[in-house]
C-alpha cells in the first residue's frame, strides 16, 4: 500500500530538478542519527525510486535530442 503511494508519487507533475532536490533531502535525512533503521529503509526505497524515474525521464531526453555534425546533417545524440 505504501509502495503504490510512493508509485504514484512519482506520476506527479515535477521536474527532474525537483526530484533531485528531494533526493538531497532524503539522504540529510538519512544521516540524521535519529532516523531509525526502519525509516531508513523506506527513506532509501522512495530514494531509489526517484533515481529510477529521474534515470527513465533523461533516457528518454537523450533519446529526443539531435546533434548536429560539421556538415550539417543531423544524427542522434546518443550513440553507444
Amino acid at each position: 500500500m505504501a509502495e503504490d503511494k510512493a508509485k504514484k508519487d512519482l506520476t506527479k507533475d515535477t521536474t527532474i530538478e525537483q526530484d533531485l532536490d528531494e533526493l538531497q533531502k532524503l539522504i540529510d535525512k538519512m544521516q540524521d542519527p535519529a532516523v531509525t533503521l526502519e525509516e531508513s529503509f523506506e527513506l532509501y526505497k522512495r530514494g531509489m525510486d526517484l533515481v529510477r524515474s529521474c534515470n527513465e525521464r533523461i533516457d528518454t531526453v537523450e533519446k529526443k535530442v539531435k546533434m548536429m555534425n560539421p556538415d550539417g546533417s543531423m544524427s542522434d545524440f546518443r550513440q553507444e
